[in-house]
């Protein structure tokens, strides 16, 4: 099912990934609903925030050489060290990764969608890709970084959910998602979810599970130049 959803509605969720905010919880009226602006660690800015099932705030950070990741346990009080997400045999000469989405799912495992500059460098298309790496909870470094559909590709984002179930979903002209159901262990290869669909490629995508388990996927749909928000509504 698709719904329209206006584009203004979209801007204001997107920002609401840029900022920190945590609400005090006190037993005095005055510290009851507090909102607190917190200083994230390191000389980077926050492309996502996400709020883990156990309250843990983990955010996907964008430093001068590489994203990182740092996360919260004591709703933002202390910042745990920024972690590297990419690992040192995915990097190459003049070769820079971008965050671009970090959902957080079963068991509290973190995953990573990234982009890079492949194109810029000239570099095979196959490397214009969808860039992934996970975190597993307690683990001390992310997986290695994987090339999920080497193919030229952008506006991507991450779904997670408590089963285990991630979905990556991108533009290459038209609005492509690939599915694992195991964690991000595995994905399917890349499906176009309906053909006659138009995405706007100079837009993005965003996308979510409910807590019904349907999956809704954000993108700017440009048929006939009428250019708007819709909703993807998928169980």
């Amino acid at each position: 099912m698709t719904t329209h959803f206006h584009r203004s509605h979209f801007v204001r969720l997107a920002q609401l990934s840029f900022s920190v905010i945590t609400v005090a919880a006190g037993h005095s009226s005055e510290h009851t609903n507090r909102v607190n602006v917190i200083r994230v660690p390191g000389h980077a800015k926050v492309a996502k925030a996400r709020l883990g099932a156990d309250g843990t705030i983990h955010l996907l950070l964008d430093a001068e050489d590489g994203p990182r990741y740092v996360k919260s346990t004591d709703a933002g009080v202390t910042f745990s060290a920024p972690m590297t997400i990419v690992d040192a045999g995915s990097r190459k000469p003049d070769l820079k990764f971008q965050g671009e989405d970090l959902a957080v799912g079963k068991n509290g495992r973190v995953h990573v969608a990234m982009s890079n500059n492949a194109w810029k460098l000239k570099l095979p298309e196959v490397e214009w890709g969808f860039y992934y790496a996970s975190l597993a909870s307690g683990a001390t470094a992310f997986s290695p970084v994987r090339n999920l559909n080497r193919k030229p590709s952008e506006g991507f984002s991450l779904a997670a959910d408590e089963r285990g179930d991630v979905t990556a979903c991108f533009l290459s002209g038209k609005l492509f998602e690939m599915v694992s159901h195991d964690n991000g262990e595995t994905f399917s290869e890349y499906t176009e979810p309906n053909p006659a669909w138009d995405p706007c490629n100079c837009c993005t995508t965003a996308t979510a599970y409910g807590v019904d388990g349907k999956l809704s996927v954000l993108y700017c749909e440009e048929t006939n130049n009428e250019r708007d928000m819709f909703m993807v509504l998928s169980k």
